[in-house]
Order: C-alpha cells, then structure tokens, then sequence
C-alpha cells in the first residue's frame, strides 16, 4: 500500500506511470543535498541556504552547493505523527531572518506523545498511529551563530495544539495538515483538510478508517464539529480552512472575516478561507498583499486542493472569507453526493425557524447578485399543489426539499394557500431557474383571477442558477388566498418557493448568519481520463465551464490526474522573459508538472506539459533568492534552474553591466543568485567572476 496522499488506493496503484522526460531547455535538472527518507519541502534562508524538511519530522540545512550539514537543524520524529497521510508537511521560515532567526512548523503529533509526553508513561520509541490526534504548529529559534545552525530545544513554543483540545482535529488517515507560510504583512497562515472520510460521502459520525468517536471522547473534535466533510464549510472548526495567525501568539487577527476580540484563539477568529477538502500544497504569490497589516491583505494565495471522485483543483484566495466550496462542489460544479444532502450547519439558526443546511448556505458563481432565503420562511413548491409539474431534486441550488418542474404542457400549474395578514397592496416572489434561452413566462392568478399575465421569467443562463422574480404590487384581501401560477406557453421555469414580500417575517436568512458564493478554481482537471477546464460565465451571467482547447478556453491540450499540488510562480528576473511570471502545476499520482499561464485578473490562459514521470512528486518550490525551484519526490531532491547566458548576467538580458552589479551589491556578504561560484557568500571571487565577463554575452 502507498504510504501518501492516496485517495483511492485500489484505483491509485492502477494507474501507469509514464516514462521520464527531461523538463525542456533551457532549465538544468541537478541533484541538491543528497539522498533523503521522505523529503518533502523546502524553505530558503535569506543568504541562500536551504531548510529542507522530511514528513518523518526531521529539517536539514542544504548550503548553496548543494552539500547537507552532517547534523539536522531539528530532529522531532518522536513527537511527529508520519503515517498515511500525515507527518511534518509544512516550514516557515520568520520574514526578519536572521535577526529573528525562528521557523515555525505544522504537523500531526503522534497520538502516544500527545497523551503522554512529560509522563512517566511516555516512551520516545513508542508510536500510537490509526488513532485520533491533532495537528499542531510550532515555533522553534535557530542558533546560528556557529558553524552549524541548530534549533535550540527550550525555544520551542506551541501556537496552535497546546492541548488535544486546541490542536488541528485529526480524525482520519487523511485529509489534515498541508502548507504554512508567511504573508506578506507578516501574519501566518496555514493549510488545513477537513479530516473526513475519502471512502464515502461523510456527513458524520464514525466512518471506516476514521477515528471519530475517539475524537469526540477525547475532546479533540467537538459535538457540532460532528458533521463530517461539512467542517469546511462550519465557520466554527478548524478544519477545511485556510488559517491567518500571529506569529508571536498563535491568535486570530483582526481583520480575519469573524475576528471576535473577546475569543481571539477561537477557531472563527483564525479562520481566513474555508471550503477545502486536502489543501495539501499552498503558496503565496510574490509581489501581491500589502505589508501594512492593518490592511489585512497578506497577498494572493495559490492552492491545489486533491479531489474526491471527479477533480482536481488550484484555485486563488485573495481577500477574507472566500468559500472554495467543498463539499458541495467539487471543482467547477456541484458534488452530486453532498450537494443532495440536507446536513444542517449547527451555527446557522433562524429565530423560531430552525436550523439551515449547509448547501442553502451556498451558490454556484455567479455575476448576478445573490439572494438567500430561509426556506421555513416561505412556501416551497415540492409541498404545493401541482398539475403537470412534478417535483424533482436533480439540480441543485434549491430550498427545502426540492422544487417544481413544468412539464411541457400548456396551462400546468402550481398553487399555494396563502394566508394574507392585513389587506394591502403587496408584491408575490418566485424563486425560479431558467436554463434555457428563452423567456418563459407564466399567469399569475389569485382566487381564479388571473392578476398578472405573462409575467417574465427570464433565463437565468443555467438550471442551477436560481433567482427571484417579483409581481408587480397586487390588491389583497386580509386570510387565505389561492395563489396559482400556470404556464401560457408550452413549458415553464423550474420553480422553488413562493412568498409575501414585505409582510410578516422577512424570507431573507438572517444577516448574522453567513451565506456565500462558490469561489471556483481558475482550472479543474479530471480523474482517469482527460479533461482539464477553465470557469465561464454565460450571457445570463451564470456560472459555466469551458474545456481547455476549446473555442473560447485556455490554450491547450486535455489532461487527467488524481492529486493536485499547488502552482508556484516563477517571477525570477534572471530567466528570460518567455519564463518569468509561469505558474509550475504538479500531480502526485500521475507524476507530471505543467506550466501554466494566468492573466492580470487570475484566469487562466494557457498550459503545457512541462516534465512526466516523475516518480513521489510531492512538492514544487519557488526558491526566490537563488531564482530556481525545487522538486521533491521523498528520496531525492532536485533544483531546477536555467543558467545564464554568460556568469553575472543576473537580470537576463544578455549584457554583464551596472544593473547586474548593483543587484550584486545589495546581496553583498549574503548568498542567492548572485553567488556565482556557489560558496555561499556573495563576495569579491563573485565580484572577479562578473567583472571578467563584463558586456554583451558571447553569442
């Protein structure tokens, strides 16, 4: 059996590798710190030097040579969870390194050493795996000030996970920790899966491979949190999230969308973006956010979420509060699975109502403005009287239980029972989709009398495109009144709710309770077969999918894959222009990374295969101090760079002159790109190196 990221094991160990392709030139592929156990991420010091650090729970310093210090930075793998899915899976390094020379690192704790370290029961040989835990984040501070850096042991502080009550809810074999990094206004934020089951469609409760009712016991999870895959979308659970913290004390930040001052290490003050199922790789795009932190703009975040049945996705996170929509969608369009479910949100309570489901809470993307109705504050049309308008439930979006399709049918109808407080003119509200191209218009009638003819229900540019439409006011007398609409041509919309607007309760949901709009990604790939999509809009302004390669799509060809990583974007001055601004997409299962191109605005432009076969690919990584990335695939680690075209052209453009020798100045004692011989000092033999080549590069 694999030891990671396996989503479906029998399905997974089935698929064929493809050979080995050099990537193209003009990178270079070379070997960097030698042979590893599970390598599986990097970090780059300021001077050059690189962090990198094993799932076991081990970080190693790798000098820009590519040689490794004997001896580890940090050695934790008796407190490190690395099993399945899990382990050390994410390092930052403090953005005042080295005058704070402190890393901070997100893993799984092992079950044994959270129950038991500090006891005399405690035995660091001991491994308590396939149980319930929790993900924790650490702090550690480097002495530096040797030969060899070394994180001092009494330094270490816990941000998150002090207790197995406040730590990350691990309650599966997969789907926990992921990526940690800075933003660019120095908060820091972290990746985090829902801990729900891969097998089935997990609403809740104990679920094969899991570890649910231990959780619950041990405090780890918390009743409400009991909803399965629907943790994503529960504002008050870690999991699922994207998480913005500070630094020094592991709180939420103001400026996070449900800050609360008064409970700042409560899980909604923490969480920065929720909806995500395996948020395994996540990187910050350069030069985006702002560093005010008052601002609360910490910068674009880049993240490959790994799918469940159907896609894969990478999608962007730039402001508070944006929903990626898992689990009721899976890429670019519904889960069929959850979005049938009617799984309440425990925190979302209507006064004298009831409780919300989470898929009411949520609508696909759409331009058009969104309107959320509480569906025990209106009459929905699966429970009203029907003629040739059978109820269905197949596309999703709707209120309640279901909603009403015409049939294609002159005069079928569908009427409620109204009960009309006090006599006044009022406005009658339908909830209706229109998928089709054209207006399908129905008579309103009230008591037998038709009070509105024809009225318009426009196309809302798909099925699952819900929107209201509103009578003109009508005069009517205070009890019950019949309320009927019937189809004037041959078909009508599909119709989900009536109400009495502006009488009574309003049916609009609660302004505390928060409601959202699909975030989708900028590009969705499919499992087993090859299909790879960008997202659209229709003329209606409703959200739709365009194939890559298509009339209208990204340029390209289709492709498939099973576990998503996230896209680093290469912005390195150095490599020539074609090159610069590229986003590198990897997949574990199939072993490839394709390069990929966004607009100004994050839609996607084009895609190309970049290298295959690549054996464990678990981790692309932008190195912007030497201007290359690495790749890690468990045993080996590769740096991938493209030489310039004569040493010290370190902007690229094919002359040695004052730019580059100013940009060698301002890296002066440190390392980077401007090391040129690799010693790890930017120094005079560098300044020598340049000065020897100075003018245009030979042809």
């Amino acid at each position: 059996m694999s030891r990671f990221l396996r989503i479906r094991p029998t399905l997974i160990l089935a698929v064929a590798l493809p050979t080995h392709a050099a990537p193209p030139a003009p990178f270079v592929a070379e070997p960097f710190g030698g042979t590893f156990t599970d390598v599986i991420g990097t970090e780059t010091l300021p001077d050059g030097r690189v962090l990198a650090f094993e799932r076991s729970g081990i970080v190693w310093l790798i000098r820009s040579d590519g040689t490794r210090q004997a001896t580890p930075v940090l050695d934790i793998h008796d407190e490190v969870g690395a099993w399945r899915d899990h382990g050390l899976l994410g390092l930052a390094v403090h953005p005042s390194f080295p005058a704070v020379p402190d890393i901070f690192l997100l893993y799984v704790v092992d079950r044994h050493h959270l129950l038991n370290a500090g006891t005399p029961a405690y035995n660091p040989l001991t491994d308590d795996y396939s149980s319930a835990t929790i993900g924790r984040v650490a702090r550690y501070r480097l002495d530096i000030s040797g030969g060899t850096v070394q994180a001092i042991a009494s330094s270490r502080r816990i941000l998150i996970g002090e207790t197995r009550q406040t730590g990350l809810p691990v309650c599966y074999q997969s789907h926990a920790v992921g990526s940690i990094l800075f933003g660019r206004d120095g908060s820091l934020l972290l990746s985090m899966g829902d801990s729900a089951s891969y097998l089935t469609a997990d609403s809740g409760g104990q679920v094969s491979g899991g570890y649910v009712n231990q959780a619950l016991a041990d405090g780890i999870l918390s009743a409400k949190e009991n909803v399965g895959a629907f943790r994503a979308q529960l504002v008050d659970s870690l999991a699922g999230k994207v998480l913005r913290i500070d630094p020094e004390t592991g709180n939420g930040i103001a400026g996070n969308p449900w800050f609360d001052a008064a409970a700042p290490r409560a899980a909604r003050s923490r969480v920065w973006a929720l909806g995500l199922r395996n948020p395994f790789r996540m990187t910050l795009l350069q030069g985006t956010g702002s560093p005010d932190p008052a601002a609360a703009d910490p910068g674009t975040l880049v993240v490959g979420d790994v799918g469940w049945n159907l896609w894969e996705e990478v999608s962007t996170i730039t402001g508070p509060g944006q929903n990626l929509g898992w689990p009721i969608f899976e890429g670019l369009e519904h889960q069929s699975n959850y979005a049938a479910l009617s799984t309440a949100n425990p925190d979302a309570v209507v006064s004298a109502c009831g409780t919300v489901p989470f898929r009411e809470l949520i609508r696909q993307d759409s331009t058009a403005s969104a309107r959320f109705v509480a569906a025990c504050r209106v009459l929905g049309a699966e429970s009203a009287n029907a003629q040739n308008a059978p109820t269905s439930s197949s596309e999703f979006g709707f209120t309640g239980s279901g909603y009403r399709d015409f049939g294609d049918v002159t005069g079928a109808w569908i009427e409620w029972t109204v009960n009309v407080p006090a006599a006044g003119s009022v406005a009658l509200a339908f909830r209706f989709a229109n998928g089709s191209t054209a207006d399908r218009p129905l008579d309103v009638l009230v008591d037998g009398v038709v009070r509105q003819s024809s009225m318009s229900f426009a196309p809302t540019g798909s099925w699952r495109e819900w929107r209201v439409a509103t009578t003109a006011p009508i005069a009517l007398s205070a009890g019950n009144r019949v309320v009927r609409i019937r189809t004037v041509g041959p078909n009508g919309p599909n119709v989900d709710a009536m109400w009495v607007e502006g009488q009574a309760a309003s049916a609009d949901l609660p302004a505390g309770i928060p409601t959202f709009t699909h975030r989708r990604p900028f590009i969705d790939w499919r499992h087993g077969s090859a299909a790879a999509r960008t997202p659209a809009f229709t003329s209606a302004g409703a959200g739709v999918v365009s194939a890559i390669g298509s009339n209208g799509g990204a340029l390209g060809v289709q492709f498939s894959g099973y576990c998503a990583l996230g896209a680093p974007r290469a912005d390195f001055a150095s490599w020539p222009a074609e090159w610069r601004g590229v986003h590198f997409l990897g997949d574990y299962t199939e072993g490839w990374m394709r390069t990929a191109r966004l607009d100004a605005a994050g839609s996607l432009r084009s895609v190309a295969l970049f290298d295959a076969g690549l054996l464990n690919l678990v981790g692309v990584y932008a190195d912007h101090v030497n201007e290359c990335l690495y790749v890690a695939q468990f045993s080996t680690l590769t740096r991938l760079s493209i030489p310039s075209a004569c040493r010290g052209d370190l902007n690229g453009d094919g002359t040695v002159d004052g730019i580059d020798l100013g940009v060698m100045l301002g890296r002066w004692g440190m390392g980077g790109v401007s090391d040129l011989n690799r010693d790890g000092s930017v120094d005079g033999v560098d300044l020598g190196l340049m000065l020897g080549s100075w003018g245009p590069c030979a042809p």
